[in-house]
Parts: structure tokens; sequence; C-alpha cells
């Protein structure tokens, strides 16, 4: 779920903003105001993430913050080039939220399963595994974007902004497929018996 979620959430961080700036020709400042409020409510609600989790379990934070990510995506999915601003602000702290009840959750009961002295060993492999993800997952939507772009550019001429918001949508499809796996894995999260 690490993976998955790292994977697509750097993918997203990238392609968003170039979705924004290249389909609805907004410009650069704009684009990081509009992602403002979702990343600001992710820090504020980080610490209530932890108390419930602590309270309820892992599954009780992980699957309804599955949820929200998927349906994040299943929203982008849907973005073309007249899409209002607003609803990318709301899209944005719903995705963020469900990312924020993921994360962190999912790293934390990994470490969990694990016997005190080999946290550190848990956390650099946790680590490096998100920082591959991303990567991976960066350098992989890219270039579907751009292939899907130069395709659509291919068929149907000059329609550059049009040909953003078609590249973007597959790549949030593909994300969207991720997402509901990530949905579908957060079922059989347990909380660990043995510390």
């Amino acid at each position: 779920m690490s993976f998955i979620t790292f994977f697509n959430m750097l993918s997203m961080l990238i392609i968003l903003p170039l979705y924004m700036q290249m389909a609805l020709v907004i410009a650069a400042f704009t684009t990081g105001l509009i992602l403002l409020p979702g990343s600001l409510l992710n820090c504020l609600l980080a610490p209530i993430i932890g108390r419930l989790f602590d309270k309820y379990g892992p599954k009780a934070v992980i699957t309804p913050g599955a949820i929200l990510v998927a349906i994040g995506y299943g929203i982008y999915s849907q973005f073309g080039t007249d899409t209002a601003l607003w609803m990318i602000v709301v899209t944005h702290i719903v995705m963020m939220l469900g990312i924020g009840a993921v994360l962190a959750s999912v790293q934390t009961n990994t470490l969990n399963s694990l016997p005190r002295q080999y946290y550190p060993d848990g956390i650099a492999l946790t680590q490096t595994i998100q920082q591959v993800a991303g990567a991976i997952g960066i350098a992989v939507m890219v270039s579907i974007l751009s292939a899907e772009q130069n395709h659509y550019l291919a068929v149907n001429g000059n329609e550059f902004t049009q040909a953003a918001a078609s590249g973007s949508s597959l790549v949030f499809t593909i994300s969207l497929i991720l997402a509901l796996i990530n949905v579908v894995l957060s079922l059989f999260i347990k909380k660990p018996t043995n510390r």
C-alpha cells in the first residue's frame, strides 16, 4: 500500500500542476495557491489522524483514507479543459485528506509489526520503498502523459490544451485503478498482536 500510495501521490503532485498549467492555462503561482488548501489541511489533520489510528486501529483509518484517494482520482480522471477551479481545490482537499490517512498509518502499522530493535531497519526500508515508488511513479506517469499528448496531437492537430487534458485524464485513470487496488488491500490490514 505504501508503494502504490507514494507511486500515485508523487506522480499526482507533478501531473496535476502540469494539467492546470497546460490544459487550463493557469499561471504557476495560481496553481500553487489552488493546491495550498489541501496541503495545509493535510498538515493540520496529521495529529488528529494519529489519535484516530491509536484509538480505533489501522483499518478504521486506512480504509476510509484509501476510499477518499480513489474518489479523488475518480474525479481527477473526469477533468477537462473547462474544469472549474473550485472543483480542483475541493478534489485536492479530499485527496490530501485520504493520503494523510493512508501514508502515516500504513507506515506506523508496518513498524508496529516489528520488534523494537528492528525499528531503524524498518524505517530505512519503508523510506527506501517510498522514494523508489515516487521516482518510478513520476517517470512512468510523465511518460504516459507525454505519449498520450503526442498521440492526441497526431490525430487531432494543434489542440494543445485538449491534448494535455487527454494525457492527464489517462494518467489519473491509471492512478484510479491503483487506488482501487489499495482500497482492496486496506480491507486486509490487521493490527499487529506481537510487538
